[in-house]
């Protein structure tokens, strides 16, 4: 089955499209495009967005946690206002994961290297606080499993033997 589209939308998608990333290219000089898939045009990137997002949020996959900081700016256009994100760059950060230790069949919780992390990508104190609180909710939704503590930081490694 094919897709068809009336030409009329098709220029006022490729003009708007063009509008935003001409817009996104004065706002943030140094803004990178991202794909995926098939070329597919997914978002945008910039290290500047690291020391000046303005929200981030928390991608919970399989057994893995990350963080992904972005910034949202109004794009006015034909008399509408809408919103594009710009990503930080490298636009997701993993906090915490799982890996099975197939000899001893036991889950273990690894941790990244979260402070050296955020200081390098230069993300501010509050990420990294609600960073913390989201790897304390990881452990607790697997409260059997083994905690390797090769980078865990003191701060959580407290936090943890108080509970």
């Amino acid at each position: 089955m094919q897709n068809k589209k009336d030409i009329d939308g098709v220029i006022y998608d490729l003009e708007k499209s063009l509008a935003i990333h001409n817009f996104v290219k004065n706002t943030i000089p140094d803004v990178k495009v991202f794909y995926l898939k098939r070329n597919k045009f997914q978002g945008f990137i910039s290290r500047h967005v690291n020391l000046h997002y303005t929200n981030f949020e928390f991608l919970d996959r399989y057994q893995k946690v990350y963080v992904l900081p972005y910034m949202e700016l109004d794009f006015p256009y034909k008399d509408t206002l809408e919103k594009v994100r710009i990503y930080s760059s490298p636009r997701v950060n993993r906090l915490v994961y799982i890996k099975y230790n197939y000899s001893k069949k036991k889950q273990i919780i690894c941790f990244s290297r979260l402070s050296i992390n955020m200081k390098n990508n230069k993300f501010k104190l509050d990420m990294l606080n609600a960073c913390r609180l989201k790897i304390l909710d990881f452990i607790k939704q697997y409260p059997n499993a083994d905690l390797d503590q090769t980078h865990l930081e003191p701060r959580l490694q407290k936090l943890l033997a108080l509970t």
